[in-house]
């Protein structure tokens, strides 16, 4: 191979891989995620929104950001015991253990988990509107099943 042959095929690389990153920057940028009515974007969690939309006052605020906390303390112990478990159901599998009744139960255990996350969604979402004035109630009403149902896509948190 010639110099100038070996020039061109760098050249060329070189254009191909900056056309590549273009094109994967713009997927990053434009992508699935940034469809409007999916729920809020990068920049726009829930909080965010439920505060900015329901114009909280400055107490209102304190108390959703303590409600808040909370409610994330309860997900974090949730998906730690959620982790725990899908571990121990993966082991099985990597230990050659094809027992159903331990896989079984180790399901059951994760489905239980999942039933903890819904309950403990409902019960913080139910607080939240509790500290809402009546007429914020109404625009939570509206704005709650948006929020809850377009959670986003990808995988849960935590996981590949």
């Amino acid at each position: 191979m010639t110099d100038s042959s070996k020039i061109k095929l760098l050249a060329g690389t070189t254009v191909l891989l900056i056309l590549l990153n273009v094109v994967v920057i713009g997927l990053m940028w434009f992508g699935p995620h940034h469809r409007p009515g999916m729920g809020p974007g990068p920049g726009h969690d829930r909080a965010e929104v439920i505060i900015h939309e329901l114009k909280f006052d400055d107490a209102q605020r304190r108390q959703f950001e303590q409600l808040k906390d909370q409610h994330h303390s309860i997900m974090m112990a949730i998906d730690e015991k959620d982790h725990k478990t899908h571990d121990a159901l993966f082991e099985l599998i990597k230990n050659g253990q094809d027992s159903t009744a331990a896989a079984d139960s180790l399901i059951n255990e994760i489905a239980q988990n999942k039933k903890q996350i819904e309950l403990a969604t409902y019960h913080h979402m139910a607080q939240v509107r509790r500290i809402c004035t009546a007429e914020q109630q109404k625009k939570f009403d509206e704005i709650i099943i948006n929020l809850m149902t377009h959670r986003g896509e990808g995988p849960p948190p935590g996981r590949p």
